[in-house]
Parts: structure tokens; sequence; C-alpha cells
């Protein structure tokens, strides 16, 4: 993330607090101050006439954790104000006298240079992006608009975790529920299939036992009907013996 401050929005630049022209502003050996361990530190206060732009890679930015969510409150944070203190140690490549050069510069006015504005060049070519955080209004250039208060970075960002859980827990949730559903259904058609080879068991026996008793009824009915037309049979066959019988005509020859 990179924090962008346009040169022509810097209203004032002093060295440890102290402008131009004021007193002791001009020593060059009272500029540091004893930072931690005893070291020469040093500080530019800035004021500017808005505050300054967030610049991002191009891709949803959300905090992995709450120590990422602090950093990323004290960016948010940072972009809403319009003055600001760089502390750092001093160096011998970084003198006071050049540092309160620099103030003086930005006391005559300063401007932007579009190579170093160009954002193109950032995230390996990638290019950068303006990270939207509430603050596309101007800032008066006298002072800040005490009434105009900044849009809370926590709650947005709050927001965002809370959005990015949710459809975490949307997408873990359709991911059960499928799971379960693929569960059921596999369960489902196991015990459907059993129902119906147990169903198909029972129908089996049911009829055998069923065709069974319907050849064992035909057979007897058929042979009862067979052994009616056999005696019917019979009784005609012993009638007509009976009527020739009664009707033939007896002779006898003798013999000589």
């Amino acid at each position: 993330m990179f924090l962008f401050i346009p040169p022509e929005s810097v209203r004032n630049l002093a060295l440890n607090g102290k402008a131009m022209g004021t007193a002791g502003g001009t020593d060059a050996n009272n500029v540091g101050t004893l930072g931690p361990g005893g070291t020469k530190a040093t500080y530019l206060r800035f004021v500017l006439s808005k505050p300054p732009s967030l610049v991002g890679p191009h891709q949803h930015l959300q905090p992995r954790n709450k120590s990422s969510g602090r950093v990323w409150d004290s960016l948010c944070a940072l972009a809403h104000q319009t003055s600001l203190d760089v502390c750092f140690t001093m160096s011998g490549r970084l003198s006071a006298l050049r540092l309160l050069g620099l103030c003086d510069a930005v006391s005559r006015g300063l401007g932007s240079i579009a190579a170093h504005a160009n954002r193109a060049s950032l995230y390996a070519g990638k290019g950068g992006t303006l990270v939207d955080v509430g603050i596309a209004r101007l800032m008066p250039a006298t002072t800040a608009a005490a009434s105009a208060k900044p849009p809370p970075a926590l709650h947005t960002w709050f927001s965002r975790v809370v959005d990015s859980r949710l459809a975490v827990m949307r997408h873990e949730l359709t991911d059960s529920l499928s799971e379960q559903m693929q569960g059921l259904e596999t369960r489902l058609e196991t015990s459907l299939q059993k129902y119906i080879d147990e169903r198909l068991g029972e129908i089996r026996v049911d009829m055998r036992q069923e065709i069974t008793n319907m050849v064992d009824v035909e057979g007897e009915r058929i042979s009862i009907e067979v052994q009616d037309l056999v005696q019917e049979e019979l009784n005609q066959v012993e009638e007509t013996l009976r009527e020739r019988i009664e009707n033939s005509s007896l002779s006898l020859h003798f013999g000589p």
C-alpha cells in the first residue's frame, strides 16, 4: 500500500515542528531529537490542503487477521488526515540542511511531476488504483472542516469482514447441504432397492403358491370332467351293445 501526497497539496512543511523563519528553525545543529536508545531522530510535519490518497493493487483488499486489520485501520486513518508527522533517524546522506532546504522549497509552492505521479509502474507493472476511503472532496485551504466527520474505517472494515465471513459460511453451508443431500440420495436409493427386492421376493413366493393352487384346482376339475366324459362314453357303449344284442337274430345250423 502507498500513501500518495500530491506535492501541490502540501501547504506547509516543518522540520521538528519548526517552519522556516521561526526561532531555531534554521539551526542545522539543533534539528535532531533523541529517539529510543539515545539515537538521533527527527521528523517532518506535513500540513496538507487535502487528505492524501491511498493507493493499492487492482484487487479486492481484505485483511486476513487482526494484525492486518489494525494496519488497514491505521492506513485509512492516515488517508483522512491533513496533518502528518514523518519520523526517521538522521543519516549521512540526509542532512538537516537539505531538509531545511526542502521545507523552504515548499513555501514557494510545489507541483507534481507526471512521471512520478504515474501509478502504471506500481506492483510489477500491473499498476495501482486509488482506494476509496470516503475522502473524495477537498478539504478547505485554511482549516480542516471540523463538522465533516470521515466515515469510520473500523466500521467499514468490520462490514467487509462480516460480508466475507458470511460468504464463506454460505459456501460452507452449500457444500454441507450438497454432501448431506448426496448421502441422503444414496441411502434412499439403497433402501428403495432393498425394499423392491424384498417385495419382489414376496411377490414371487405368493405367485408360485397361487399358481400351484390354480394348477391343482384346474387339474382336479379337468380330472373330474375327464372321468365324467369317460363314464358317459362307457355308458353309451354299453347301451349300444345291449341294444345290438337284443335286436340281433340267432341262426343255428345243424349238420346232416
